[in-house]
């Protein structure tokens, strides 16, 4: 599983917490929600996957630039990968001259989820590739994995919100708020 952290949470954060809901209370365990996937796949009659690896994508405040931020990222990452099937792929944020007016921004996140998406399939590291993001520079990578490689793709999201249009039309698991209440992180990382 390939999942584009920030996307998937601030996506749920929009979809599922009542108004002037913090952003922090919304926080998605990357096990949990690998699990719910599971569940979910299981009961629409998907074919039994054994997962393995669950890969999380996410920028990396600067300690020089948010030192508190920057601890709690990393605390997360401790507590994540407690679980032995999640791998932490973090890319320091980019920090332009006029911040903190201008926020620092995520780059190559995006990128570097594709290339693993990509490298997984093409060294037939696993058979089923589930990616959860809706950001559409995921595109061109699902689509040559579809076009090929013998590997499956399907795709993760909250119900209610935009799919990816991948021309191999994957097979797409809808997570409603239920599951999002059951992949919660709940632990306060203040």
């Amino acid at each position: 599983m390939f999942i584009d952290y920030q996307n998937v949470h601030f996506t749920a954060w929009e979809c599922f917490s009542t108004y002037g809901t913090p952003v922090y209370d919304c926080l998605i365990d990357p096990g949990k929600f690998a699990d719910q996937v599971l569940a979910l796949r299981s009961s629409r009659n998907f074919e039994h996957v054994d997962l393995t690896e669950i890969h999380v994508f996410r920028g990396w405040p600067s300690r020089k630039h948010e030192g508190a931020q920057h601890a709690r990222v990393q605390r997360q990452q401790s507590n994540w990968t407690r679980d032995r099937r999640v791998r932490m792929h973090l890319r320091t944020l980019q920090y332009p001259r006029d911040w903190p007016d201008e926020p620092a921004k995520e780059k190559g996140v995006d990128v570097e989820l594709a290339i693993e998406v990509v490298r997984s399939a093409i060294t037939s590291a696993a058979d089923v590739l589930i990616v959860a993001t809706r950001d559409t520079d995921i595109v061109p990578a699902l689509d040559l994995v579809a076009s090929s490689t013998s590997a499956k793709v399907e795709l993760a999201t909250w119900d209610g919100q935009s799919e990816l249009k991948v021309a191999s039309r994957p097979r797409v698991v809808r997570l409603g708020r239920s599951d999002f209440n059951r992949s919660r992180d709940t632990r306060d990382y203040s």
